[in-house]
C-alpha cells in the first residue's frame, strides 16, 4: 500500500478492513511511504494490521530483503 501522508487514516483504513476479510486477512501488508512515521504508529501498525513499513528512499537490495522477509514469514515464500 502506497501511503501519501495526507491519506494516512485511509492507508489504515484499508489495512483493517483486509484484516477483517476471509478472503484478504492473510495478505502480508507493507506500507511503502515517503513519510517517516513515528514510533508510536510503526508500533501501533504492526500490531494491528501491517506486517511492514518501508521508506521509498531504501537502497533496493534491503527493500528486496525485507519483502522477502514479510513473505517469509507468512509462508508464501519458501526459504532456499
Amino acid at each position: 500500500v502506497d501511503v501519501p501522508i495526507a491519506r494516512v487514516h485511509r492507508s489504515f483504513t484499508i489495512a483493517r478492513a483486509m484484516r477483517q476479510e476471509e478472503e484478504t486477512k492473510n495478505i502480508p501488508i507493507i506500507f511503502l511511504s515517503n513519510e517517516d512515521f513515528s514510533i508510536e504508529a510503526k508500533q501501533w501498525a504492526r500490531e494491528l494490521y501491517v506486517n511492514d513499513q518501508i521508506h521509498k528512499s531504501i537502497d533496493l537490495n534491503e527493500f528486496v530483503l525485507r519483502v522477502e522477509a514479510v513473505l517469509k514469514t507468512a509462508g508464501i515464500l519458501k526459504a532456499p
